[in-house]
């Protein structure tokens, strides 16, 4: 019995056996892959929910924010797709040639649209001989009856006119020259074309000018463009003189021109005279010796096949002969300004007489990635680490009398070349400035290679270049004190930067920074779970919807940087002459990063333990960076100053000439650590009963 119970008390084994053929375990990632899945398909449907509850204008703009500002080709960065921007280049903006400089003359025979084109390229085809002095006169016989038929358009235009613009006939001149029929728009008392003194023409001035492109645009012929001023000279401390003002009018009639339909492609040139082509050479004072020349210049059939043209005094290599009458001539770099620094490209001129041109940046060279950025001021080109590369940066002194150092802080996509007149008015202050390319744009490593994508992980590897450049410029032993100036994202980083605790700055000034972006839809939190979600799913180095890369975009108006055209077309003109600095749109991964960022800096605390004296300016009609967050976090700052600009736009420097000029005053001032009064340059400028006059800017928060 015993026996028994202990036999009964012995465990029982259980031996399983698997077949070929079963289904064994297969663990738990297939739960990961769902849950990744289901994770990116709610991010989707509340990317969905938030694009039908936002307005088509707050989508608009979300997209235009993230997109490069002023793009090479296409519609701009943020056009197109679920978040359709707006185009902020417009369609009369002038295009570029493929070589910056052509100085050969180069001869291209085209067949015509008439008989004689025709006859004219069969001939050269077959190698015939050609009775040139014929066939010149065919051509001005067909360019005179052009030219006639031009200015019979321009009176009778003028004839059927309102009487305002009726009163402007006899202030047209037309006459032929030897380069070609010559249309000058002359001052007379009480009818002036420009204000003396300045650049900035009356408004029948303007549609004086509409009249006479309408007139010209159907000719074929290329336009010189030349000022002309009287003998009166400016004050010896102006700064200003006759060369500078007939150059910057003619520019501005270029600029008029081109708004009404005319083919900036036709601009031969743009030139000042200043008082050295008096039209009374007896009366060098008479106000008729003001005036503007529009040459249409005349077009000079091709040599035929191997045999030499011996060319006339005075062509020079400034035209491209046509086997017809008309054409586009051989580009380069042209004259024109913006301010100071940035120039305009035309057609390049022949051999002139004394004339004054502004002279342009000297660095066309386009397949160096870190050329010098500000060629004018005999900058230097350094480079500091980081784990992605070398990022470049720039360091420019002035001759003498340093008053300290200006750390400069580029916005989202820009690169140092943008700031060359912003530099150089530092310098003349007497600032060294030092500024880099952030990590990502401009001539520094980009971070998703080979796409010009917006990218960056985390706005901490931004303060890792801030921290970079800081410390180079101690290695340098560059003079102090030393100071912040930081453009939209670098106003922010610059803000974070000093948040972090004690820093060797005495000052800062932060310029329409992105304390938010008055563009992402609310709510805030819920895009930004939606774009962690993207990251997280692996879409962090893919664009956000509506983000590509550049591409042309072509409308001023609207446009959210500057009310300034002028402004605007030198905006153009320099990301045209800088094709490889271009960033595309951004990334989920920059937008999340942003996010986060600007949550970090409204954090209680932040601004506030901030102790040095930081100047905030904002534009009064910012439509990419939240104007109520930028005073919300300057009320914070202990020592903050917040000064409005009423009616500008978000890029101050590329702003109306009294924009810019109260914004250098502040700014100068407040580097200098010199009192709040305004100089005599801005009170001159309030006085003027510009915008800024009849507004006036506002300080919010008062300096201690």
């Amino acid at each position: 019995m015993a026996a028994k119970s202990k036999a009964n008390s012995r465990p029982l084994l259980v031996k399983k056996v698997v077949e070929d053929g079963g289904h064994g375990h297969h663990g738990g990632a297939w739960k990961v892959a769902y849950a990744d899945f289901v994770t990116a398909m709610m991010a989707f449907f509340l990317l969905l929910w938030l694009l039908s509850t936002s307005s088509e204008e707050t989508l608009k703009g979300l997209a235009e924010y993230f997109s490069e500002s002023i793009t090479q080709a296409g519609p701009p960065g943020g056009v197109g797709g679920a978040l359709q921007g707006v185009s902020v280049v417009p369609d009369t903006v002038p295009r570029l040639p493929a070589s910056p400089i052509d100085l050969q003359p180069t001869v291209d025979i085209r067949k015509g649209e008439g008989s004689d084109g025709e006859a004219l390229a069969q001939a050269a085809a077959a190698h015939e001989e050609i009775d040139e002095e014929a066939v010149e006169r065919l051509v001005r016989e067909r360019e005179r009856a052009q030219f006639e038929s031009a200015k019979r358009a321009i009176e009778q235009a003028l004839s059927s006119a309102p009487e305002e613009l009726r009163r402007l006939k006899e202030s047209l001149i037309f006459d032929q020259t030897p380069e070609g029929l010559r249309i000058q728009i002359v001052d007379r008392e009480q009818y002036a074309m420009f204000p003396l003194g300045s650049d900035e023409m009356y408004p029948h001035t303007r549609r004086l000018l509409e009249v006479v492109a309408r007139a010209v645009r159907g000719l074929p012929n290329r336009i010189s463009i030349r000022g002309h001023t009287d003998a009166r000279p400016f004050a010896p401390r102006a700064g200003y003189d006759n060369w500078r003002l007939s150059s910057d009018r003619a520019n501005a009639t270029r600029l008029a021109l081109v708004e009404a339909g005319l083919d900036p492609a036709r601009i031969a040139e743009v030139v000042g005279r200043a008082d050295s082509e008096p039209l009374f050479p007896a009366d060098p004072n008479d106000p008729r010796n003001r005036r503007i020349s529009l040459v249409l210049l005349h077009d000079r059939p091709p040599p035929a096949p191997g045999r030499t043209r011996r060319r006339s005094p005075g062509r020079g290599a400034r035209v491209r002969a046509l086997a017809r009458a008309g054409g586009h001539g051989s580009r380069s770099s042209g004259t024109g300004e913006w301010p100071g620094c940035l120039g305009f490209r035309g057609v390049r001129p022949g051999p002139s007489r004394l004339c004054h041109r502004v002279r342009l940046p000297s660095d066309i060279d386009t397949t160096s990635r870190r050329r010098m950025p500000w060629p004018d001021l005999a900058a230097e080109t350094l480079t500091l680490p980081s784990p992605v590369g070398p990022l470049r940066a720039g360091l420019a002194r002035p001759r003498r009398g340093e008053r300290g150092t200006v750390f400069l802080l580029e916005g989202r996509g820009e690169f140092l070349e943008k700031y060359a007149a912003t530099v150089a008015q530092l310098v003349r202050a007497g600032f060294v400035v030092f500024g880099l390319d952030w990590r990502g744009q401009g001539g520094s490593p980009r971070l998703v290679p080979p796409t010009p994508r917006g990218h960056v992980d985390d706005f901490d590897h931004y303060l890792e270049d801030l921290d970079s450049l800081v410390a180079r410029a101690g290695t340098l032993n560059l003079p102090r004190p030393w100071i912040l100036l930081g453009h939209s994202l670098g106003g922010h980083l610059a803000l974070r930067w000093l948040g972090r605790g004690p820093a060797p700055m005495s000052r800062a000034a932060l310029v329409t920074p992105m304390f938010d972006i008055a563009l992402v839809p609310p709510p805030r939190r819920l895009f930004r779970v939606v774009a962690e979600t993207a990251v997280r799913a692996g879409l962090g180095r893919h664009y956000a919807p509506g983000q590509h890369d550049p591409l042309p975009s072509c409308a001023f108006e609207g446009n959210p940087l500057t009310s300034c055209p002028e402004g605007f077309a030198a905006l153009w003109e320099l990301r045209r002459r800088h094709p490889e600095r271009q960033v595309g749109g951004a990334t989920w991964g920059w937008l999340a990063a942003a996010l986060r960022s600007i949550e970090a800096v409204d954090r209680e605390g932040v601004p506030e333990k901030i102790e040095l004296p930081v100047l905030v300016v904002r534009a009064g009609d910012d439509r990419i960076v939240c104007n109520r967050a930028i005073e919300r976090v300057a009320r914070r700052l202990s020592r903050g100053r917040l000064v409005d600009l009423p009616g500008a736009r978000h890029d101050l420097f590329f702003e109306r000439s009294a924009v810019r000029v109260r914004l250098f005053d502040e700014l100068v001032r407040f580097l200098a650590g010199e009192p709040e009064e305004l100089s005599p340059a801005a009170r001159r400028e309030a006085a003027s009963g510009g915008e800024l006059g009849r507004r006036g800017g506002r300080a919010l928060v008062a300096e201690p």
